[in-house]
């Protein structure tokens, strides 16, 4: 469990989702699942990773494969607890995970749109 304080004093705890996902593995100790070192180390970067928890869209399977380097994988335990399994168009979801759209380009499109 990890203590937030926004004033001295204030402590507020916060504490991650449950394991989910990860819960099938004979579970998963709440020490672990708290620990951010942890949920970095434990990102879902990998198309065949993502496939294991999630059933792909045509469309994010091609985003995955397609995005490369230029769209960056990287979920952590805790959040990729927030997707729905069977709902591609969830909000969440269309946050994290590449879909073939975001791999096409237009001719009014920027190099660099923010002026980098």
């Amino acid at each position: 469990m990890i203590t937030f304080a926004a004033k001295k004093g204030e402590g507020k705890d916060f504490v991650s989702h449950a394991p989910g996902y990860w819960s099938r593995n004979g579970g998963l100790a709440s020490e672990l699942w708290n620990d951010w070192k942890w949920q970095l180390k434990n990102r879902v970067t990998s198309l065949d990773r993502l496939e294991q928890y999630v059933d792909l869209s045509d469309e994010e399977r091609s985003g995955v494969l397609l995005s490369g380097d230029k769209l960056a994988l990287a979920i952590t335990p805790h959040f990729f607890n927030l997707i729905p399994r069977d709902n591609p168009d969830d909000p969440i979801r269309r946050q994290v995970i590449p879909r073939i759209e975001e791999t096409w380009s237009s001719p009014y499109d920027m190099a660099d749109p923010c002026g980098e």
